[in-house]
């Protein structure tokens, strides 16, 4: 990532903000862009307003090219719609004074409706549905492992904020002896039926819980509108309930166990992906 000072990279950006509509920095962690404040050698970045809600969205954009960026260390882009239009947004990873953040430049698109045939609103809403899709694990609908990883950061800096943000890793048991017995079709019977299954517990949970589908035979899930006990309790009665569901394939009942990982993200402190989901085996 190149390297700037605050002088430095306020310079460039008035040079980029001659061609560019919106040219900002973005420390996508905490979802916020950052505004210059001081001056000489008191210049510094200080967090301001949230960064999506110049999309009018209502949390991290689900395709999220500033925390791509930082994560792959290389420029990233990607077209984002508001209000009917299409816009292109570049992410380039920089430090400041040492600092990992994003340099986002965005520029609307300038086809005009009569350009377009009239199609506008198709041609939106296929961004739109884009930008959805790719991060959607294509067996059960729920979030990939890519938009777990490129989320987490802001996960960890929320929880910081709220009482609990509770957290399970979910492993199916013998997957693989499943699958040398009965096929992949079999697999995939029983990892939706898993989705669905936790779609179901938490259905009537204040907020809609976060699933990921963590790997072939694990998923994750992220909820913070529950007490950590009623969360546990949850989980643990769906580890209760397991048994009595009769997955039947090709007139046969599959085996069907699961084993689970809990974390209380708010309660315990973890700095990184990897030290949650490491804590997350050994409880498993």
């Amino acid at each position: 990532m190149k390297e700037y000072t605050c002088e430095e990279i306020k310079k460039e950006m008035e040079v980029l903000k001659r061609t560019f509509a919106i040219v900002r920095i973005v420390d996508p962690s905490v979802c916020r862009f950052m505004e210059f404040s001081g001056s000489g050698e008191t210049l510094q970045l200080t967090p301001c307003d949230i960064c999506y809600d110049v999309w009018n969205y209502s949390s991290q954009c689900t395709n999220c090219t500033s925390a791509r960026a930082l994560r792959r260390s290389e420029t990233m882009s990607k077209c984002e719609t508001c209000q009917n239009k299409i816009f292109n947004i570049s992410a380039k990873p920089i430090t400041v004074d040492g600092k990992p953040l994003v340099l986002e430049v965005v520029q609307p698109f300038s086809y005009t409706p009569t350009q377009l045939h009239s199609d506008t609103q198709k041609i939106v809403q296929f961004v739109s549905d884009l930008n959805q899709r790719i991060l959607i694990d294509s067996e059960t609908g729920a979030y990939n492992q890519e938009y777990l990883i490129e989320h987490l950061p802001n996960i960890f800096e929320k929880a910081k904020t709220l009482p609990h943000y509770n957290t399970a890793l979910i492993r199916i048991l013998n997957l693989s002896d499943i699958r040398a017995q009965y096929g992949q079709i079999s697999v995939t019977g029983v990892v939706c039926f898993l989705y669905d299954l936790l779609l179901t517990t938490f259905a009537s949970a204040e907020a809609a819980p976060l699933l990921v589908r963590k790997s072939e035979d694990s998923f994750f899930i992220a909820e913070k509108g529950l007490s950590y006990d009623a969360f546990v309790s949850r989980i643990e009665k769906l580890i209760r309930e397991i048994p009595t569901q009769h997955l039947v394939f090709q007139n046969q009942l599959l085996p069907f166990e699961i084993e689970v990982g809990c974390a209380d993200l708010s309660s315990e402190s973890y700095s990184s992906a990897d030290e949650l989901f490491e804590t997350l085996q050994k409880r498993l």
